[in-house]
């Protein structure tokens, strides 16, 4: 598992203290120290399946819109997809904009997703 911090740094679990089971990845809470603990909520998961997507329109910003094969739906398999509209942006011109975390099932669909989309 790969970590970030605010600053972007990407470090291992291992790199932090944080020592996973023989033969697993996998860390019990119960093994951890306070101080461990308290790493953790300065800490960010990286997830190669996941894109964060800005400058939704309202009438785009929906699950079923955007798992569409019109949107993002098209790039491959989308197992979530939540939409922020709480906190819409408010852009000077164009009115307000949303955004959304894509989930795709592998990480090769999120890349393709992310270079198709930047362009």
């Amino acid at each position: 598992m790969r970590l970030t911090n605010g600053c972007r740094t990407v470090k291992t679990l291992k790199s932090f203290g944080f020592v996973p089971q023989k033969g697993t990845n996998k860390i019990p809470i119960n093994t951890l120290s306070k101080e461990k603990i308290k790493k953790l909520g300065n800490l960010r998961v990286i997830q190669k399946t996941l894109v964060y997507v800005i400058g939704l329109a309202p009438e785009i910003a929906s699950e079923e819109i955007l798992k569409s094969p019109e949107y993002f739906g098209q790039y491959g398999d989308l197992t979530k997809v939540v939409v922020n509209t709480n906190s819409p942006y408010n852009a000077t011109k164009g009115g307000p904009s949303f955004s959304a975390y894509l989930t795709y099932s592998h990480p090769r669909e999120s890349a393709i997703a992310i270079l198709v989309t930047q362009s």
